[in-house]
Order: structure tokens, then C-alpha cells, then sequence
């Protein structure tokens, strides 16, 4: 590379509107390596033909697409992938739309000023100790993002509907449970189950779905309302009631939908919190 086409990264930086810091991460991630790093100083240099692509990351970070999808929509745009790149700026979009939603529902609440002083007052039952009987339930377990709750209840309701189940008599006997099996909150992926209790002579033809017993246990429990994205708040009160009480958390945390989001208004929607302990 010649002198006079050498582009050090300060300048790069203000050509592109990225950070240094940004560009070092890039080039570590291999979205936009410099031509030429200096081997005594570690500086790096850039070319011309380079500052397309550091704008098109501006950009693509800019809508919010995360740098594992930039990589790849640099790819499709480099070969002309237009199946591709209609895909991911799809996916995009409906991830936008659902945070546009989300949006306005904390612009609902911030505009409402006795509404925003609810949020700080603790919206869950004082948390108490109860024993829980053994449980039938039709479960589905998964390792995939949350969002697939509404999917995975969908999925295993169908099976239940089946002819030949009501046929059998199978019917639902209590709320749909989530159970979270793994040890990380990892939204993304997730080690989940949902589980809906039946009674009846119930089959199933679907590999992954499975008829099994939940244990009678003795749990910690406590009644959140509110919306689904703010139950943080009733799992930090069961659990402090949890550690305050030297009990030992000893399955997986159970949420159980008393009510339903298509009949009751966020603000209204109940879930019961509970930890099996001992």
C-alpha cells in the first residue's frame, strides 16, 4: 500500500463516523480488517475503496442489526443475495414494530403520572409456603428464544384438541405452567418448558411433546400482577423471602398463567411465582 492511500484510523474514524474503539472491535470481529497494521506500533491504516464499507456498518448498526447479522448482510450485499438481505431487513422490521409496541406502552405509562407511581409500589402477595400435589401435565421442553412461549402453548393445545383426545375425555384441569430449567437468565436461548395439567386418556403422536408427572413438592410462592415484562419485580421479593428463610431452592422456577393476555388488559394479567424448595 502506498503512502499517499493510507487512511489511519483517526481519520478513518471521522470519515466514517465510527469510533476507534468501534473499528478495533470490527476488525477484531472481522467485519472491516485494515489493510495494513504497523507491526512495531499495532496502528492500523485503511484504504478508500474500505469507506464504503465502514458507512454501510454505520448504517446497518445504526437500524439496529447486531454484528452477526451485519456480516452477513455485508456478505449477500457482496454477492448480490437479495433473498438474503429481503430476509434479514424482514426480520428487522418485525423486531422494530415490536419495540415500537413496546414503546408505547411506556409512553402510556409515563404520560399517566398516577400510573407511573404505581410502578413503585411492589404489585405481588406477601410470599407463603405451600405444598404442591403431584401434577399430569402434557410438556414440551426447548431450548430456543422466550418468544417461542405463545408457539409452544399453541403447539401442545393442538394435541390436546386432537379428536381423538376429546374422544378420551381429556381436558384441562389448571393454568398453563412455564418452568425455567436453566441456571442463566438467557432470553435468547432459553431452557424452558411449558406444561399444561389434563386429566383423561390422552395420546400423543408428536415426538417432542411428552406426558409426565411434575412431583408433589412444598414451594415458595407468591401471586404477581401485572405485565409480563415486569415480573422481575415478583421474582426479587420470592426470592429474598427464599434466602431471608434459609430454604434451598431445590427445581426449576414455575410461572403459572392464572388469566389470559386475550381476555384481560397487561395491567390485569396474574401469574403465580413458585420455587420448589426444602
Amino acid at each position: 500500500m502506498s503512502e499517499l492511500s493510507k487512511i489511519p484510523i483517526g481519520r478513518f474514524s471521522i470519515i466514517t463516523q465510527l469510533t476507534p474503539k468501534a473499528l478495533r472491535l470490527y476488525d477484531k470481529k472481522g467485519l472491516l480488517i485494515p489493510e495494513e497494521k504497523d507491526t512495531l506500533t499495532g496502528y492500523r491504516y485503511y484504504t478508500i475503496p474500505q469507506i464504503e464499507t465502514g458507512v454501510k456498518i454505520k448504517l446497518l448498526s445504526w437500524l439496529g442489526f447486531g454484528l452477526e447479522e451485519i456480516r452477513d448482510l455485508l456478505k449477500a450485499s457482496e454477492s448480490e443475495d437479495t433473498s438474503l438481505l429481503n430476509r434479514l431487513f424482514d426480520k428487522r422490521l418485525k423486531e422494530t414494530e415490536k419495540e415500537i409496541e413496546r414503546l408505547k406502552h411506556v409512553r402510556k405509562i409515563l404520560l399517566d403520572k398516577e400510573k407511573s407511581l404505581e410502578l413503585f409500589y411492589i404489585r405481588t402477595t406477601k410470599p407463603s409456603i405451600k405444598q404442591v400435589p403431584d401434577i399430569r401435565v402434557v410438556a414440551l421442553r426447548k431450548t430456543a428464544p422466550i418468544q417461542q412461549i405463545a408457539p409452544m402453548i399453541g403447539r401442545i393445545m393442538q394435541e390436546i384438541y386432537r379428536p381423538e383426545n376429546q374422544r378420551n375425555m381429556v381436558s384441562i384441569v389448571g393454568p398453563i405452567m412455564f418452568l425455567h430449567h436453566g441456571k442463566e437468565f438467557t432470553p435468547e436461548n432459553a431452557d424452558f418448558e411449558i406444561a399444561v395439567p389434563i386429566t383423561g386418556r390422552v395420546t400423543i403422536d408428536a415426538e417432542d411433546l411428552q406426558i409426565r408427572t411434575i412431583p408433589e413438592a412444598g414451594v415458595a410462592t407468591t401471586t404477581y400482577r401485572g405485565p409480563y415484562p415486569e415480573i422481575g419485580q415478583g421474582y426479587a421479593r420470592l426470592h429474598e423471602f427464599v434466602i431471608e428463610n434459609g430454604y434451598e431452592i431445590t427445581g426449576p422456577l414455575m410461572e403459572l398463567y392464572l388469566n389470559s393476555p386475550q381476555e384481560v388488559a397487561p395491567e390485569q394479567l396474574m401469574t403465580e411465582i413458585q420455587l420448589p424448595i426444602n
